[in-house]
C-alpha cells in the first residue's frame, strides 16, 4: 500500500485505508487492545454525528422523567450554627460559602432517582451516592409541586445523621438533621457554569443554562447534568442532645462530653443551606 513501511499498522478510516495512527487514534487504540481487537469506527472519534440530548420522553437512565442518574452542581450559600453552644460542633462542607469564594465553594452531588409503578400510581424515590459532603439518604420520596408553573419542582424530605469533629479527639452526632432539596425542571441555573470544572472568571459564574426542558446532557459516567435550579438545606433545631458529643479515639466512640455544651433553644437553627442559581 502506498506510503506504508514496515511495522505500520494497517487501519480503516471513514471511506479509506492507511497506516500510521495520529496521536489521538493510537492513544484510542491503545486502550482498546487492553480489552479486545473491536472494530475503531465504534469509537466515539468516528462518530459520523453527536448522541441527541435527552429530554423529560427520554431521560439518561431507562424510565420516565425524571428517572435517571444525575449530577448537581451547587454551590454553599449560607450557614448557621445556632443551634449549638459550641459553633465549631457544625460544620458544613465545603467550609467557603459562594460571598467567600465562588470556586472553593462548589458543592456537587451524584443522586439517583427511580421510578415505580405506572399511570396515576407511578411514584419516584430518590437516593444519593457516596459524597464528601456524608448527606447520605436511601428511597426517598420526590413529590411534584407547582406542575405546569415556571416555579415547577420536584422536592423531598428526609433525615439524615450529621456529625461535626470541633477538635481532633471529639465527635459530635446531630442526629434527625433534616434534609430538604428542591429540584426544578423549568428554572435555569445560573453558578456553576455547564463545565464540570468551573473557573473563578466572571464567566463561568455568570453563565447561565437555558431551560431546554431536558435534564442535562451526560456529564461523565453514568450520570448527566441536571441543568435547571437545585436547593438544598440541611437543618436542625436547639434542644436535649443537639447535639450529642463524645470523646473520638483511634475511630471509637468514647465516654460523653457535656462540659461547654448548653441546651439551646428548638426554635435556634443550624443550616447548610445549597443552591445553583444567581443568589
Amino acid at each position: 500500500m502506498p506510503g506504508c513501511v514496515p511495522g505500520d499498522r494497517l487501519h480503516r478510516g471513514i471511506g479509506r485505508w492507511s497506516c500510521r495512527w495520529s496521536t489521538q487514534e493510537a492513544h484510542q487504540v491503545r486502550q482498546v487492545d487492553a480489552v479486545s481487537e473491536i472494530d475503531v469506527l465504534t469509537l466515539p472519534y468516528y462518530s459520523a454525528a453527536p448522541a441527541p440530548s435527552p429530554s423529560p420522553s427520554s431521560p439518561p437512565s431507562a424510565g420516565p422523567f425524571p428517572a435517571g442518574s444525575y449530577t448537581l452542581q451547587t454551590f454553599l450559600d449560607t450557614t448557621s450554627s445556632n443551634c449549638t453552644s459550641n459553633p465549631a460542633s457544625w460544620n458544613c462542607q465545603p467550609s467557603v460559602t459562594y460571598a467567600t469564594s465562588p470556586t472553593d465553594s462548589m458543592a456537587t452531588f451524584n443522586w439517583i432517582i427511580a421510578a415505580s409503578g405506572q399511570g396515576s400510581s407511578q411514584t419516584f424515590t430518590i437516593s444519593s451516592t457516596d459524597n464528601p459532603f456524608a448527606i447520605d439518604f436511601s428511597s426517598a420520596t420526590l413529590s411534584l409541586v407547582g406542575s405546569g408553573t415556571p416555579n415547577e419542582r420536584y422536592t423531598f424530605t428526609t433525615n439524615v445523621q450529621k456529625n461535626g469533629f470541633p477538635s481532633f479527639n471529639v465527635k459530635c452526632f446531630f442526629n434527625d438533621t433534616q434534609f430538604t432539596a428542591n429540584m426544578y425542571t423549568k428554572k435555569p441555573k445560573s453558578y456553576p457554569s455547564n463545565s464540570a470544572s468551573p473557573s473563578p472568571s466572571s464567566s463561568a459564574v455568570g453563565a447561565v443554562a437555558t431551560g431546554t426542558g431536558s435534564a442535562g446532557a451526560p456529564s461523565g459516567g453514568d450520570f448527566a447534568n441536571w441543568n435547571f435550579a437545585v436547593e438544598a438545606r440541611q437543618s436542625i433545631g436547639g434542644g436535649v442532645d443537639v447535639p450529642a458529643c463524645y470523646k473520638w479515639i483511634n475511630g471509637q466512640v468514647g465516654s460523653r462530653i457535656t462540659s461547654g455544651y448548653t441546651v439551646e433553644p428548638a426554635e435556634n437553627f443550624c443550616s447548610c443551606a445549597y443552591k445553583n442559581y444567581d443568589p
